[in-house]
């Protein structure tokens, strides 16, 4: 497993070079799959040469739970508070908006409301938006709305409930 130095001082960086593709932990995948991912992922890698963002990359970083209120829109309020609450107590930054829970059900809109929200409350903080989406599209624009609103770091992740094949794999993560 490749080795990240947690002493190293935070630089201006591409997001998706903090890990090579070479230096992935592959082992979950089916040894003939690994080249392919590399690939993937090392295309997808060049395709973000726009998004330059910056974090150093330690210390606790937990995904938040987005609250609600009772009519179903975000409780903004209770988000920002958690956030600064989670920063006073030890964390180094937040993930929002994640791949799992309530993340997939979220709208772009909501999802860049969510973005600005922690963004303001916690200026110094870096926040980390997921990047995952049905379509490729949606994907690229909110990565770019993320470093529009002023987060520090994405994390990318394949689009929900299709099953593609690598080189649709390779097409969206160009993108």
């Amino acid at each position: 497993a490749p080795q990240v130095n947690v002493n190293q001082k935070p630089r201006e960086f591409r997001a998706y070079r903090w890990i090579p593709p070479e230096e992935f932990d592959l082992d979950w995948l089916p040894e003939f799959k690994r080249d392919v991912y590399r690939e993937v992922m090392r295309d997808f890698f060049q395709g973000m040469h726009d998004i330059t963002m910056s974090i150093q990359w330690k210390g606790v970083m937990p995904a938040t739970l987005t609250q609600f209120n009772a009519d179903l829109s975000i409780d903004h309020g209770i988000m920002a508070e958690h956030g600064q609450w989670l920063i006073e107590h030890g964390c180094s930054a937040i993930v929002v908006h994640g791949s799992l829970g309530e993340g997939a059900t979220l709208s772009f809109d909501e999802k860049v409301a969510l973005q600005k929200t922690y963004v303001a409350a916690l200026p110094d903080t870096p926040i980390i938006p997921g990047i995952a989406a049905l379509s490729t599209r949606e994907a690229v624009d909110l990565a770019k709305a993320a470093k529009d609103n002023g987060c520090r770091g994405l994390m990318v992740l394949p689009p929900y409930l299709y099953s593609s094949d690598w080189r649709e794999m390779k097409a969206h993560m160009t993108a």
